[in-house]
């Protein structure tokens, strides 16, 4: 297994070039790379944002008055899309920052941590990224210590640890925590199974990983059997690995290409 254990520095380089390459047909970044099931356990158009300047009270809003964390990331997601578009992202993720300290909600440690490493990814100066990982490393501490058997704060760190090794994490083994700890839940194994699919690529194929993609993959849909978009999802995934050249699939990724 340590052989899975390559450098994220690396990783995230070659996860660019892909995309350069493949006009983006995986993310480019592991902060993107979770499936969080927009289209799949919810609609693709759940958030919109549409005007700036009421768009962080309304996440804040949405946070704070609804529940599920996966529905939480999704909202966190769309709003950062949202504002990187609008060349608009680091101001806007720092205001709905700001809001969120003040949440006595235990679940805000793990949305605050997301948006800090949206923050540290997208800051070109070398100052306030690093400013944003030194309040991240304990912080990612303190949600493993309060939160040991929350499978979505377990992802977060997930792709924390993948997105910067300054935070010297071990991604892999908190995929596995989510996995496990998510056992019940379709959406926290599609999540998991896609991450650990993007990761995958990286290695041009592995197939130790590969089995615990098919293990999260078998998951949610034994969970979720009638749901044909989630099916979908997998398939389409997996046959745009299938597509990378130099890839070496294994039986365990191939049984989900025509499904």
């Amino acid at each position: 297994m340590r052989r899975i254990i390559a450098s994220i520095s690396g990783a995230c380089l070659m996860s660019l070039l892909i995309a350069a390459v493949l006009g983006a047909v995986v993310p480019s970044s592991p902060l993107e790379a979770a499936d969080l099931g927009a289209g799949v356990f919810a609609p693709e158009a759940e958030f919109v944002f549409a005007d700036p300047e009421t768009a962080s009270r309304e996440l804040l809003s949405l946070l704070e008055t609804t529940s599920g964390m996966a529905g939480h990331l999704r909202a966190i997601r769309a709003f950062s899309r949202r504002f990187r578009e609008a060349g608009l992202l680091v101001p806007k993720l720092t205001e709905a920052l700001s809001g969120l300290r003040a949440s006595k909600r235990e679940e805000a440690k793990v949305e605050i941590a997301f948006i800090l490493g949206l923050l540290a990814q997208e800051e070109e100066s070398e100052g306030p990224r690093a400013g944003h990982l030194r309040e991240l490393e304990p912080l990612v501490a303190v949600i493993s210590r309060n939160r040991p058997a929350d499978p979505w704060g377990r992802l977060v760190a997930v792709m924390l640890f993948a997105s910067f090794p300054e935070l010297h994490g071990n991604w892999l083994d908190e995929a596995l925590y989510a996995q496990c700890h998510g056992y019940d839940s379709a959406e926290v194994q599609l999540a998991v199974g896609s991450f650990m699919l993007h990761m995958d690529l990286f290695y041009g194929g592995n197939e130790r990983l590969q089995w615990f993609i098919y293990l999260a993959f078998s998951r949610a849909q034994t969970l979720a059997p009638q749901n044909e978009a989630l099916r979908r999802r997998i398939s389409e995934m997996v046959k745009a690995n299938l597509e990378m050249p130099g890839y070496r699939p294994s039986k365990w990724v191939k049984a989900f290409a025509g499904s």
